[in-house]
C-alpha cells in the first residue's frame, strides 16, 4: 500500500515536473518566428506581440513594396530580422508604420528604400548599396525617438540622374522633441548631383521648411558616424530644425559642410574634418542664433573650416547672433574662417580658445600661398564680437584684435591629418578655465583644470584616439 501510494506520488510528480519543463520550453521558444516570404512577413507582423523576432528566410526578394504594421513596446520591441547580415537581399521598398519595431541585418539594392512611421522605430546593422531610388531612408512628421544605427551606406551614383529631392535620409520633423539619434554608421562615395541642390547625405528639415525655425527643440543626435567622400551638394549634412547635436563624427574627403541651414540653438562638438586632397572639402556653415561650434578639429580643408553667412532681408539666410565658436583647432585650411556674403554681418559672437594655424595652405591643392589665409571677409567690416585667448599663426588675413595672441602654437603631426601640441606649446595650460560647457576635447578626456587652447587636451592622447575608421563604425552582429 505504501509502495503504491508512493509510486503515485512519484508519477504525479514526475507528470509536474514534465509539464512544467514543457510550458517553460514553449514559453522560451515562444516568439521566434521564420517565414518564407514578404507576404508571410508581413502577416507575422501584423500579429506579433511585444518582443517577438520574426525571421525572413534567407534569399532575393523583388516583390512590391512591403508594408510592415505592428505594435512592440520599449523594452520589448518587435525584431524583424535576417539570419545574417546580408543574407536577405531587398530590390523593392519596406515601408515600417507602428511603434518600437526593429529592422535588422537587410540589404538593400535596386529600387529598394525605406519608409518610416511611428514611434522607437529602428534601422540596425543594414547595408544599402547603389540604391537607385531617390531617397533611400525617409521619416514622416510622427515619427519620435527613431534610430539608425550601425549601418553601411554606400554609392549612391544615382544622384547623376536627378536635379534635385535625392537626400541618402531625410528626417521630416516639427521641432516637439523627436528626439532621433543616428549613430556609428558608414556613409561612402555619394556621388556628386545633376543638380547643385537637394543631394544631402542627411537632412533634419522642419515642416513646411520655414527660413527662420519657431521655438521648438527637435533634439536629434547625430554621432559617431564616418562620413567618407560624400559629396552630393555642399550640404553633407543639412540641419533646417533647432536644437540638434551634431558629435564626434568623422568627415574625409567631402566635397562639402556640416550645415545649420535653417534653425537655432544647434551644436557642432568634436567632429573631425580632413580635406584629405578634396579641394572643395569644409567644416561647418552656420546661420541663425545660438549656435554653438567647440571642440572640433579642421585638418587641410581645400575650401575653409568655418563659415559664417550673413543674414539677408529675405531670410534666406539669417543674421548670425551670439555664436560662440571655442576649443577648436584649425590647421592648414584654405581659410580657416570665411564670412560672407554681403548683408547683415554676424553680432555678439564670442571666439574663445581657439587655435588657428596655417603653415602654407594644403599642399596637395596646388594653389599659390597668397591664396590662403586664417580669416576671409567677403566684405570687410568691423565685428561687435568677443575675441578671448586665441592664439593664430599665419597670415591673419584680417585687422589685429586683442584675443588673438600671434604666436607658433608648436603642433607636432601623430599622423592620419591630426597634430598633438608639443611639450612646451604656447597652447599647454593656457586656456581660460571658467569658460562654460567645454569640460572634455574632441575625443572626449577629461580637461581637468589646467586646460590647452584648441581641440585637443594635451597629455591624455591615447593610441586609439584619432578619427574614426571602418573598423569602429558600420554593421555587426
Amino acid at each position: 500500500m505504501y509502495l503504491k501510494k508512493a509510486c503515485t506520488k512519484h508519477l504525479i510528480w514526475m507528470c509536474t515536473l514534465m509539464l512544467f519543463f514543457c510550458g517553460f520550453s514553449k514559453t522560451a521558444s515562444a516568439g521566434k518566428v521564420m517565414v518564407e516570404s514578404l507576404t508571410d512577413l508581413q502577416k507575422a507582423v501584423q500579429k506579433a506581440d511585444p518582443g517577438d523576432v520574426i525571421i525572413l528566410k534567407d534569399g532575393k526578394y523583388q516583390d512590391s513594396t512591403c508594408v510592415l504594421k505592428g505594435k512592440g513596446s520599449r523594452q520589448l520591441p518587435i525584431i524583424i530580422r535576417s539570419r545574417g547580415i546580408g543574407l536577405v537581399e531587398l530590390y523593392s521598398g519596406i515601408s515600417i508604420e507602428g511603434d518600437f519595431i526593429t529592422l535588422e541585418g537587410f540589404l538593400f539594392k535596386s529600387m529598394s528604400n525605406i519608409q518610416l512611421s511611428g514611434t522607437g522605430l529602428r534601422v540596425t546593422n543594414c547595408i544599402m548599396t547603389d540604391v537607385m531610388t531617390k531617397k533611400w531612408i525617409w521619416a514622416d512628421y510622427s515619427c519620435k525617438q527613431l534610430e539608425i544605427d550601425h549601418c553601411l551606406f554606400e554609392n549612391k551614383s544615382n544622384n547623376r540622374l536627378y536635379e534635385r529631392d535625392c537626400q541618402l535620409i531625410k528626417i521630416n520633423v516639427t521641432n516637439s522633441n523627436e528626439c532621433h539619434h543616428i549613430h556609428h554608421n558608414h556613409f561612402r562615395d555619394v556621388l556628386p548631383g545633376k543638380g547643385t541642390n537637394g543631394f544631402e547625405t542627411i537632412q533634419i528639415i522642419t515642416k513646411g521648411n520655414p527660413r527662420d525655425p519657431e521655438i521648438g527643440d527637435c533634439g536629434t543626435l547625430i554621432e559617431r558616424n564616418l562620413f567618407e567622400r560624400c559629396s552630393g551638394e555642399p550640404e553633407i549634412i543639412s540641419i533646417k530644425s533647432n536644437g540638434n547635436q551634431v558629435s564626434g563624427n568623422t568627415f574625409r574627403a567631402c566635397a562639402g559642410a556640416l550645415v545649420f541651414r535653417h534653425g537655432d540653438g544647434n551644436v557642432a562638438s568634436q567632429n573631425i574634418f580632413l580635406g584629405d586632397g578634396e579641394p572643395n572639402s569644409a567644416g561647418v556653415r552656420i546661420q541663425g542664433t545660438d549656435h554653438l561650434v567647440v571642440n572640433n578639429y579642421f585638418s587641410n580643408l581645400g575650401n575653409c573650416g568655418l563659415f559664417i553667412h550673413y543674414g539677408v532681408d529675405d531670410k534666406s539666410y539669417v543674421k548670425v547672433e551670439r555664436a560662440v565658436i571655442a576649443f577648436n583647432t584649425f590647421y592648414n585650411c584654405r581659410y580657416a574662417v570665411l564670412y560672407g556674403f554681403n548683408g547683415v554681418p554676424p553680432s555678439k559672437c564670442t571666439v574663445a580658445n581657439n587655435v588657428f594655424y596655417l603653415e602654407r595652405g594644403p599642399k596637395k591643392y596646388q594653389k599659390p600661398v597668397e591664396q590662403f589665409q586664417l580669416f576671409k571677409f567677403v566684405k570687410e567690416q568691423d565685428l561687435d564680437w568677443n575675441w578671448e585667448n586665441n592664439i593664430a599663426w599665419g597670415t591673419l588675413g584680417m585687422k589685429p584684435v586683442s584675443g588673438i595672441t600671434r604666436q607658433d602654437p608648436q603642433l607636432e603631426a601623430i599622423g592620419d591629418g591630426m597634430t598633438l601640441p608639443a611639450l612646451n606649446s604656447p597652447v599647454v595650460s593656457r586656456a581660460d578655465a571658467s569658460f562654460p560647457g567645454v569640460n572634455n576635447d574632441v575625443f572626449g578626456h577629461v580637461r581637468g583644470q589646467l586646460r590647452s587652447i584648441g581641440a585637443i587636451e594635451y597629455s591624455v592622447w591615447l593610441k586609439n584616439d584619432g578619427p574614426l575608421d571602418e573598423t569602429r563604425v558600420g554593421p555587426r552582429y
